[in-house]
Order: structure tokens, then C-alpha cells, then sequence
């Protein structure tokens, strides 16, 4: 009886100082610092990180905002310009689109950010790769095209770029970045309610989350029939907002 409660004790002691190993190398593995992309050993990498993050920022305010960076016609909801992807002028009038290529303008919106900050990755990996004596030949024209598609913004950039150092040079002509996003596929939803509301004046919400369980929409009515549209992808929490004013009523009715 006595070896066999030593031996139990002798499991449970192992079985802790497993526990403590797997834990300590948990904690290690959160809180260790990230490794930044060297520019030298990867300039590829560099300017696609570059891509990734100012595409993910545009991409962040523009879905706030109904689908501009600057919104000119909007409603303010909580200190946000939510812009009008539906809106009546006048009493009893339904609705009319206001971006007929609603997604022609979300990629147009997305490329007049993320362009200007992209050339700024180019100049600090110019300046950093020239600070460790490489040379550096970096064409002037950068073309830049993004398309929106399913479950990504792909972005393409042409830009001739060569570096060289100890005698040997390397290209960098053309990058292809998939940047994953839902933004498309919530951007489909939100034609849909912009169809229907300026078709029958309202939307069957919830009958389409019913066809849709990967969607969340919530409805929001803040007067003068006006209507803000919450539209949720449930897996990635992307969130898309539009404002749609139509078939508005006068006072006293």
C-alpha cells in the first residue's frame, strides 16, 4: 500500500511540473516582442506589412462611415458620419441610390488612402536600406490597383526597384497582396437594403439573416425616417455601417 501511494504522489508531482512547464511557456510565447521585417533581408515583406496595415486602417474607417473616408452626405449616430447609401429629398418620395457602383467606390476610397502611405513605405525602406550602404534604384511611377472580392481586398503594385550591394543586385518589380477582409461581402448586404429600401420602403431584415446565419444586421430608427443599418460578419466581428433616409413622412403624420 505504501509503494503504491508513493507512486501516486510521485505521478501527481510530475503531472505539476508538467503543468508549470506548459504554462510558463505560454506566458513566454504572449508576451514575446514580435519580430519587425527587416527591410534588407526581405523588402518584399517590408512593403506588403506596409500594405497590410494602412489597407486594414482604410478599410477600419470606411466601414464606420458607410463607405467614405471624408462623408459629405451622412447622418451623425454617436459621433459617427454614418453616409447616406439611400436618401429621399422631399416628402413621400422613396429613396434613391446614392453610389450606383457601390463597390467602384469603396475601392476608389480605399486606394486614395492607402496610395500616398504606401509611397512613404518606399521612401523609409529607400532611406533604411541606403543607411546600410545599400544602393538603391527606385523608379518614380508606382501604379497601384485594388479589388475588391470575396473575403479580400487584393491589392497590385508595379514598381521597378533594384538593390544592390557587394557586387550583387536583386529586382523587385511587382507585388500581388491579398489583404483579408469582409468588406465585400458586407458591402452585398448593404445593396440589397439600399435595393429594397428604395423599392418598398423598408427591409425584411430579418428574414435575411434567417437565409444568412453568418450575417447580423440591427436596424436603429433616429427620427425624421431615417434608418441605421448595422451589418455584422458574426466570424471576423467586421462591421458595416449605412444610413438610408426614404418614403419620409411630414410633420404631424
Amino acid at each position: 500500500m505504501k509503494r503504491g501511494k508513493e507512486g501516486q504522489v510521485t505521478i501527481f508531482i510530475i503531472i505539476g511540473i508538467i503543468i508549470v512547464i506548459l504554462v510558463s511557456l505560454y506566458f513566454i510565447l504572449i508576451y514575446l516582442p514580435s519580430k519587425n521585417i527587416s527591410p534588407e533581408e526581405s523588402p518584399g515583406s517590408f512593403i506588403e506589412k506596409c500594405v497590410n496595415d494602412v489597407s486594414k486602417e482604410a478599410i477600419s474607417i470606411i466601414l464606420s462611415q458607410g463607405g467614405k473616408i471624408e462623408p459629405m452626405n451622412y447622418k451623425e449616430y454617436l459621433d459617427n458620419k454614418i453616409s447616406y447609401l439611400c436618401y429621399a429629398e422631399g416628402n413621400y418620395k422613396q429613396c434613391v441610390m446614392q453610389e450606383p457602383f457601390y463597390i467602384d467606390s469603396l475601392e476608389q476610397e480605399i486606394k486614395e488612402y492607402i496610395l500616398p502611405q504606401i509611397e512613404r513605405c518606399y521612401g523609409s525602406l529607400r532611406l533604411n536600406l541606403e543607411r546600410k550602404n545599400y544602393g538603391v534604384d527606385l523608379s518614380p511611377e508606382m501604379k497601384l490597383s485594388d479589388k475588391l472580392v470575396e473575403n479580400a481586398l487584393n491589392v497590385q503594385i508595379e514598381r521597378d526597384l533594384s538593390i544592390t550591394k557587394s557586387g550583387e543586385t536583386k529586382q523587385f518589380d511587382k507585388l500581388d497582396i491579398n489583404v483579408p477582409t469582409k468588406i465585400y461581402n458586407l458591402a452585398i448586404v448593404g445593396i440589397e437594403i439600399a435595393n429594397s429600401e428604395s423599392q418598398y420602403c423598408n427591409f425584411e431584415y430579418n428574414g435575411y439573416m434567417l437565409l444568412h446565419p453568418n450575417i447580423r444586421i440591427e436596424r436603429i430608427s433616429t427620427g425624421e425616417d431615417i434608418k441605421i443599418y448595422y451589418i455584422k460578419d458574426k466570424a471576423t466581428q467586421q462591421e458595416l455601417k449605412v444610413a438610408i433616409k426614404s418614403c419620409t413622412l411630414p410633420p404631424g403624420f
